[in-house]
C-alpha cells in the first residue's frame, strides 16, 4: 500500500446509530451515509457499504483499508462492526484497523471546530455512569478511557473552562448539579464517516500501531439479568 492512493471503507456502529463512509483517493471521490436511528445496524451495514463504495466507483475487491471503531460503546454494535471488519479484511491485501471510539470522536471534534485547551469526550452507556476520556488541544489523549459515575466525572473535570463533546454530554449536563462554564459540541450521536476515513489515513501514514488492532475495548460488563420465567423440569432419560 505504501506510496499509492488508497481506497478506504470506514464505519462506526459503537454509538447510537450507523455511520459508513468510503474514500477513493485516486479518483478524488468520497461518499457517506449517516443514520442516527439505533436499530437495524446489522441489516443495514453491508448494503449501505455496497452503496457508498459504488458511489465512489470502487468495489470490495478494490479496498486497501477497513476502518472501524472498537469501543467503548454498545455491545451489540461493537460485535457487528468488528466482525464485519474482520470479514471485509479477508479480501486480499486489505488492512483492517480498529480505532478506540472516544479517540475517533476526539479526532472528529478537531475537524469540526476551533478547540482551545483541553476537552473531554463523554460517551453514553445507557446506565448511571458515562464513558469519559480527556484530550489535549491537539487531540491527543491525556487520560485513559474510563467508565465513571457523574460525581467522579465532576471531580475529574474540575472548575476550569472546558469543551465537552460526545453522545453522553446532554444527559451528563441534565444530571449534574453543578453549573458548568463549557463549550458544548452537539450532534455526536454518530461519527462523521469521512473523519474516520482520514483518521485511518493518518494512522497509516504515521505507521501502524498495536492499539489499532480489532480487539474490542470493554470498560464494564454486559447488561444481563436472570430470567424470571419458570422452566419445566424434564424427567427421564435420553436414548
Amino acid at each position: 500500500m505504501t506510496g499509492k492512493p488508497l481506497n478506504i471503507l470506514a464505519f462506526d456502529t459503537s454509538l447510537q446509530g450507523l455511520s459508513v463512509g468510503a474514500l477513493n483517493q485516486e479518483g478524488g471521490k468520497h461518499a457517506s451515509y449517516v443514520d442516527d436511528e439505533p436499530r437495524g445496524q446489522a441489516e443495514k451495514l453491508i448494503p449501505v457499504a455496497q452503496d457508498v463504495l459504488q458511489e465512489c466507483g470502487i468495489g470490495f475487491d478494490d479496498l486497501d483499508m477497513i476502518v472501524t471503531t472498537k469501543g467503548p460503546g454498545a455491545f451489540t454494535g461493537l460485535r457487528i462492526g468488528l466482525s464485519s471488519a474482520k470479514t471485509f479484511a479477508m479480501f486480499p491485501d486489505v488492512r483492517a484497523i480498529g480505532i478506540p471510539t472516544l479517540e475517533a470522536v476526539a479526532y472528529d471534534v478537531m475537524h469540526r471546530g476551533n478547540i482551545t485547551g483541553k476537552f473531554a469526550v463523554i460517551g453514553e452507556t445507557k446506565r448511571r455512569d458515562f464513558y469519559i476520556q480527556i484530550f489535549d488541544e491537539g487531540g491527543k489523549p491525556v487520560s485513559e478511557p474510563e467508565a465513571k459515575e457523574i460525581e467522579d466525572i465532576e471531580q475529574m473535570l474540575g472548575p476550569d473552562e472546558l469543551t465537552l463533546a460526545g453522545d453522553g454530554v446532554s444527559r451528563f449536563l441534565d444530571t449534574s448539579q453543578r453549573e458548568w462554564n463549557i463549550q458544548y459540541l452537539p450532534d455526536f450521536s454518530v461519527i462523521d464517516p469521512q473523519s474516520l476515513c482520514h483518521m485511518g489515513l493518518d494512522i497509516f501514514t504515521n505507521g501502524m500501531q498495536d492499539n489499532f488492532d480489532l480487539e474490542p475495548i470493554y470498560l464494564r460488563g454486559a447488561d444481563v439479568s436472570v430470567s424470571k420465567q419458570k422452566f419445566r423440569k424434564i424427567e427421564g432419560s435420553f436414548a
